[in-house]
């Protein structure tokens, strides 16, 4: 994209890298010690002064009912691998926990009984264990026998033919026992916890200690901190060499600057030290009051802002004129273990590629963990610690990305909302701590994920943080799907097509990737993933589009995509719905598909009905409900009354066990936002739809956007409006860190997700800012 040149902006707020935040880190390990023992004595305390617990478990066989018919066998066959799942998360609903509160005139919710049972399927056995916690042994006995009865006959009645008789038995194998086993404590996963926390907590802290007092790290530093002239900056490469050329040519530089003066004396700024031999021997110190006034030595990483000017200012006051000052990269003391960490962690040398230093590996390895981001204790993830841990080193990155801010202030604002909404609907509803933490989390790793991203482009080119990013997800999708029903349509398509575009996305023409799309696009149809083959097609057609409007300038390009977009679209799914239906992608799509369409009268309407209950609840109250809400009787009326007008004979089942079991899944990003959030989380999911539409307009206008970029907006619009949150927020956040544009005066480079054809950006690599101003800021790396 076009940028104003800002070669000469002031850097002061540069943000933190990962060195300098290692180095933060490394200075306060007592901090770490200390919280992280904290921590674990904290935990361990809690678990031993907790309530003595007693579990109670029941046994059912679950198989079919009857076999009678020559299709029987074939349902039979699916209670393992279809109705097991179903129940295990039917037997923690509501509609099944509700009756046994009921029964037993037990105090609490629903939701609240769900946290202290467990419900385990076992598909070799076809039985289902459920256990029940209790502070009473008795109360955990009868818990756990009425939990069984319960989910008896709520699967009767849900699982029956047309003459009403059952189509799935389920007998009781084992009665819950008398005396329940008593569950001791779990110590080990407190001290794990206790030691986590706290050494999280402490690495946050020590972070933000660092942001609040900036240190000084190159010229750029110093030029934001004084108009002092920078006379040199000496680097290192590898451990302390004083023999490296760099920093040989410089102090033989700053040798010939002094040589005409009388001899400057020295001021020693953050650093207890002499100066290093070379630097002592170019400027021949002398006592700070001899005329040829004093050079400031400033150490890198370790001087504060505010040590440099606390020294400029006294040597002011003494009315010492200061010649310059001279940014050393030495340590101090090379002998201590933290030193030679710091000194193992030093940026190398001038023209190493920015994705092989410490801040570009670190970025990578971070992008990865946080696309195979993995569940941990307390509604919590892997990802969501990655992005936390590494805040104080991208959230500087931020305000150089044109909307993050304003995403960033209204994710704020609706989680906020959110909570607020809770404590407002708590009057009729039930609330589900577990659930609003959860929820909360994955908002939280979403954004924190964008910021990663936006941080991480400024150092490792777009398709290689793309192509790991989903590398990630495949790695995540192939270890927990393997033989699960439709492994490739949920769990191996959009990743695999994310990393094949990514690494198609440097190509100059466009060929290779629509070739790339054709044969994904065969692979999704092959295997029932309609939704990502209409994508794959429009992604090309938006590829074709650009190639095709080359000659036009930037801004009839944008405004000719925007009036093509809907067209697209609506033609797009005109076109795709009658493929499918004719049958010449198979024979079963074309089935589903007709069937759907004579249910609902559209495509889209009957494989996307959730959209009427999401209407029929906003109707009823467009405040929303807040995080961790449990869905009333009311709210299911509300919504099942919208889901009549699809006339789906199973939308009665798809209501109570998933839209609204036990919580608001509305399986639409932006439906779940207003659900949790409110009004603020609708605003989000609007300004997240504007931004990114803002962003792939910018990309097309500039003949820049590659298939990747065309493919990743598409899947996210497509998610706000049809997709859950919790399972696709991976997915939006890869997109708005890759593609959001730089903003003005921090565009130095083509936008991101931006092929080679129509640009030629220079090597990922470090640059050394000339001693003499202050540089442009990094750039985006982009390929």
């Amino acid at each position: 994209m076009t940028s104003e040149d800002d070669a000469t902006k002031p850097e002061g707020d540069r943000p933190l890298d990962v060195r300098s935040y290692l180095v933060a880190v490394l200075a306060r390990w007592r901090w770490i010690v200390g919280a992280g023992l904290t921590g674990v004595v904290v935990a361990v305390l809690l678990a031993g002064s907790s309530a003595p617990v007693h579990r109670s478990t029941t046994t059912l066989y679950v198989g079919a009912a009857q076999i009678t018919e020559v299709t029987d066998p074939a349902y039979a066959a699916q209670v393992t691998t279809e109705v097991l799942p179903s129940l295990v998360r039917l037997a923690r609903s509501a509609a099944v926990l509700a009756p046994v509160i009921a029964d037993l005139e037990l105090p609490g919710s629903p939701s609240a009984l769900a946290e202290r049972t467990d419900v385990v399927g076992d598909a070799d056995t076809s039985v289902l264990v459920i256990s029940v916690d209790d502070g009473s042994p008795a109360t955990a006995t009868r818990i756990a026998a009425a939990v069984a009865r319960s989910l008896t006959e709520r699967a009767t009645a849900l699982y029956a033919d047309t003459d009403g008789d059952t189509l799935v038995r389920l007998a009781t194998v084992q009665e819950a026992a008398a005396l329940p086993t008593a569950v001791a404590p779990d110590h080990r996963r407190a001290v794990a916890g206790g030691l986590l926390g706290g050494t999280v907590l402490a690495v946050l802290l020590a972070g933000a200690a660092e942001l609040t007092r900036p240190r000084v790290r190159d010229a750029r530093d110093v030029a934001a901190t004084t108009d002092r002239p920078v006379l040199a900056e000496l680097r290192r490469a590898g451990r302390r060499r004083t023999d490296a050329p760099d920093r040989r040519s410089a102090v033989d530089r700053l040798r010939w600057e002094l040589a005409d003066a009388p001899g400057p004396g020295v001021v020693l700024v953050g650093a207890p030290t002499e100066p290093a031999d070379d630097l002592r021997a170019a400027l021949a110190p002398a006592p700070a009051a001899r005329p040829g006034g004093v050079v400031v030595v400033v150490r890198s990483g370790r001087t504060t802002r505010t040590d440099l000017h606390r020294a400029l200012a006294s040597a002011t006051a003494l009315g010492t004129p200061v010649r310059g000052v001279v940014v050393d990269d030495l340590p101090a003391d090379p002998t201590g273990w933290r030193q030679r960490l710091r000194s193992a962690t030093a940026p190398g040398a001038a023209d190493r590629p920015a994705w092989r230093t410490t801040s570009g590996l670190t970025a990578l390895l971070a992008v990865l963990l946080v696309g195979a981001s993995r569940p941990l204790p307390g509604s919590l993830s892997t990802g969501l610690a990655v992005v936390l841990a590494l805040s104080p080193v991208w959230l500087g990155a931020v305000a150089r990305y044109r909307g993050a801010r304003l995403l960033g202030g209204l994710t704020g604002v609706a989680l906020l909302a959110g909570w607020v909404l809770a404590g407002r609907s708590s009057v009729d509803h039930d609330f589900a701590l577990a659930e609003a933490v959860g929820t909360t989390a994955v908002v939280l790793t979403a954004a924190g994920t964008v910021g990663l991203l936006l941080w991480a482009r400024t150092l490792v080119p777009t398709p290689a943080l793309g192509a790991v990013y989903a590398l990630g997800l495949l790695a995540v999708g192939v270890l927990t799907g393997a033989g699960a029903e439709e492994f490739y349509k949920f769990h191996v398509a959009l990743p695999l097509t994310v990393a094949v575009l990514a690494l198609l996305s440097a190509r100059p023409r466009p060929g290779p990737t629509l070739a790339a799309l054709a044969v994904l696009g065969v692979l999704d149809v092959l295997n029932d993933a309609r939704s990502a083959f209409g994508f794959c097609v429009l992604a090309a057609a938006l590829v074709l589009w650009q190639a095709r409007t080359a000659s036009r300038s930037p801004r009839e390009r944008r405004l000719l995509t925007l009036a093509l977009l809907p067209a697209l679209a609506w033609g797009g799914y005109t076109a795709i719905t009658e493929l499918l239906v004719s049958g010449a992608l198979g024979s079963e799509v074309a089935a589903r598909t007709s069937t759907q369409i004579a249910q609902s009268g559209s495509l889209l309407l009957g494989g996307r009905p959730e959209w009427t209950a999401t209407w029929a609840l906003m109707r009823q109250d467009w405040w929303g409900f807040g995080l961790g809400t449990v869905p009333s009787a009311g709210d299911v009326a509300v919504a099942r009354s919208g889901l009549a007008t699809t006339r789906i004979p199973t939308v009665e089942g798809y209501l109570e066990n998933y839209l609204l079991a036990g919580r608001f899944e509305l399986h639409s990003i932006v439906a779940d936002l207003w659900s949790n959030l409110g009004v603020a989380g609708l605003l989000l999911g609007a300004a997240t739809a504007a931004v990114l539409l803002r962003s792939v307009l910018e990309l097309i206008g500039l003949g820049r956007a590659s298939g990747l970029a065309c493919f990743l907006a598409l899947t996210a619009f497509w998610d706000l409006a049809f997709s859950p949150l919790p399972a696709n927020a991976p997915y939006t956040a890869l997109t708005l860190g890759l593609l959001l544009a730089p903003a003005a005066g921090w565009a130095a480079r083509p936008a991101p997700g931006t092929s080679a054809a129509t640009s030629a950006p220079e090597p990922a690599t470090e640059r050394v800012p000339t001693p003499t101003g202050a540089p442009a800021p990094p750039p985006d790396r982009t390929t």
